[in-house]
């Protein structure tokens, strides 16, 4: 079943609204898979921000290699 979703898409500020404070990104490389932890703070994100809109505003790059 795919996934639908309905009314605005969450900001940060949302988010943060609902306890969250960060989030992962987890390597899309065939056996890889590294997985790291971000903090909004610290990448300082703008509460407006729509929180699946991240990656087109910074770039993650796997640490693991």
């Amino acid at each position: 079943m795919a996934y639908s979703h309905t009314g605005p898409l969450p900001t940060i500020g949302d988010t943060r609204r609902e306890g969250m404070s960060a989030f992962s990104v987890t390597c899309g490389r065939a056996n890889c898979l590294h997985s790291a932890y971000f903090d909004f703070d610290a990448l300082a994100l703008p509460d407006r921000m729509i929180f699946v809109h991240i990656p087109k505003h910074r770039r993650f790059v796997c640490s693991q290699g």
